[in-house]
C-alpha cells in the first residue's frame, strides 16, 4: 500500500484553485508540475470532504443556467457559454436538464405519427370551416402530394377522380 499523501501544507492553494473553478484535472497536473506529488482522484476528494469544501459544482447554478439558454441555443453552444463563464458542465448534464424540462429532440415514430395525425385534423378542419384561403390549400394540397402515397389519397379533401369503365 502507497504511503498516505498529505495535502495539508497545499490546501490554501488548492482551494484558491478550486474557487476559481479549475478542474480536478488541471489541479492534479499542477500539483504534479510544482511539488511532484501525484494524486488520485479519491485521494483529492476525500481531503476536499475532510476540509468541508464543495467536491462537484451545485447543480442549481448548472441547471438554471442550461434552462435560461435551452430555447435559444443548441447543445454545443451552450457547452460553450458555459465553458466561457467557467461552469464546468458536460453533454450528459444538458441531456438531463433537456428530459428534466420535458424537451425531446427526437420524436419516437408512434408521437410522430400522432403529432402528424393532429395536424392534419387541424387543417381538415379549418379547411371546411374557411379559415384556410386559397394560398393555405394550394400548400396543403402540393404537402400532400409529397407525401408518401399510402397517406396521399385517403383525405376528403383531395378531389375525388372518377374511373370511367
Amino acid at each position: 500500500m502507497p504511503p498516505k499523501i498529505d495535502l495539508e501544507p497545499y490546501k490554501a492553494e488548492i482551494l484558491d484553485l478550486l474557487s476559481q473553478k479549475t478542474t480536478h484535472q488541471a489541479i492534479f497536473e499542477i500539483l504534479y508540475d510544482k511539488y511532484q506529488i501525484l494524486v488520485r482522484p479519491t485521494t483529492f476528494k476525500r481531503h476536499l470532504r475532510e476540509w468541508q469544501s464543495p467536491v462537484r459544482t451545485k447543480k442549481v447554478d448548472i441547471y438554471g443556467r442550461v434552462e435560461e439558454l435551452l430555447p435559444r441555443h443548441n447543445t454545443r453552444d451552450i457547452l460553450k457559454i458555459l465553458e466561457k463563464e467557467g461552469i464546468p458542465c458536460s453533454e450528459r448534464t444538458i441531456r438531463r436538464v433537456r428530459a428534466g424540462l420535458g424537451i425531446k429532440l427526437r420524436l419516437s415514430p408512434e408521437e410522430r405519427e400522432q403529432e402528424l395525425d393532429d395536424i392534419e385534423a387541424i387543417l381538415i378542419s379549418e379547411s371546411i370551416i374557411g379559415d384556410i384561403e386559397d394560398f393555405g390549400r394550394r400548400t396543403l394540397y402540393r404537402s400532400k402530394r409529397s407525401a408518401p402515397k399510402s397517406r396521399c389519397f385517403c383525405g376528403p379533401w383531395l378531389p375525388t377522380k372518377e374511373v370511367s369503365v
